[in-house]
């Protein structure tokens, strides 16, 4: 009787250690980053990067946070009906199955508002994205003037 509870009792650990290792694999993946560099008079700055979804569930991101700034928010650049663009905060951001999803300049971007200190090229950005599950996704970005991006995609077409 006992080691056939003993079995069970392996059983049990071994499964459930199974299934919290699977739950702790990043489905979320982060690429070709970067926040803008800006004159140090100015107070806020935008995040740049590609996110991919390799699960199997939607990944629904509710909230990011960097001692970079004071406030960190997902904001989108929308054509109003007048023709002229407007940013808005995104209350949240969903990453389907197996996709990806892309900020961008002049679309969705990560805003750094009240920045802690002024960010020059070269710096980096911790930043943390956070699921509507509570799953936090540590990323660091390095920081670039928008310069170095000319001059990487002008190098880029030659």
């Amino acid at each position: 009787m006992n080691q056939r509870y003993s079995r069970i009792a392996t059983f049990c650990l071994v499964f459930f250690s199974l299934l919290g290792t699977n739950q702790a694999v990043a489905d979320l993946t982060a690429k070709d980053g970067w926040v803008r560099a800006l004159p140090p008079t100015q107070p806020n700055t935008a995040a740049f990067l590609t996110l991919s979804n390799s699960g199997e569930k939607s990944i629904v991101l509710v909230d990011v946070r960097s001692e970079a700034a004071k406030k960190v928010e997902y904001h989108s650049h929308k054509k109003q009906a007048s023709g002229m663009m407007a940013m808005r905060q995104e209350k949240s951001i969903t990453i389907a199955p197996g996709a990806e999803f892309v900020f961008k300049p002049g679309s969705y971007h990560i805003m750094l508002m009240g920045l802690t200190k002024p960010l020059k090229s070269g710096n980096e950005v911790n930043i943390t994205l956070v699921s509507q599950s509570g799953t936090e996704y540590p990323i660091t970005l390095p920081v670039k003037s928008p310069m170095d991006e000319q001059n990487h995609q002008h190098h880029h077409h030659h």
